[in-house]
């Protein structure tokens, strides 16, 4: 996951070159998207914005390992509920956010494959497969 939101990249900016206080959040959230959120943090592509949507998607808290030359990877298996009960929906990306609800996407990624869910289905992103880092 290595595209920062153009709210992260001013964020830090700001922070490290301007000493401009930036506070992390206290948890940072893994959200499943429909469609390329791009560098603005285009939230309508959130599943939840899915005209096959019925209920049972949140976004879930995840946590990294310590990184390595600026490179880390999600500690623990995130689940995500079943979130469609008629036709589909194909999860394109993956995001990062500031919040549970609302809030700021920090970052986005393409999955390396689509993946189609339909009636019943869970979608899961082992521990371990999801690396975060900085260029």
């Amino acid at each position: 996951m290595s595209s920062l939101t153009t709210y992260l990249k001013d964020a830090l900016y700001n922070h490290v070159l301007r000493n401009t206080s930036y506070t992390s959040p206290t948890t940072v959230y893994l959200g499943l998207m429909t469609d390329n959120p791009t560098d603005a943090g285009l939230q309508t592509a959130e599943v939840d914005d899915h005209p096959n949507y019925t209920s049972g998607y949140s976004r879930q808290a995840i946590a990294f390992d310590a990184p390595s030359d600026g490179s880390g990877s999600n500690s623990a298996e995130e689940s995500f509920g079943a979130v469609v009960t008629t036709g589909s929906m194909t999860i394109t990306h993956v995001a990062l956010f500031d919040a549970a609800t609302a809030g700021n996407m920090l970052m986005y990624a393409a999955l390396t494959s689509t993946k189609e869910i339909s009636n019943g289905d869970i979608f899961k992103y082992p521990a371990g497969n999801l690396t975060s880092e900085f260029d």
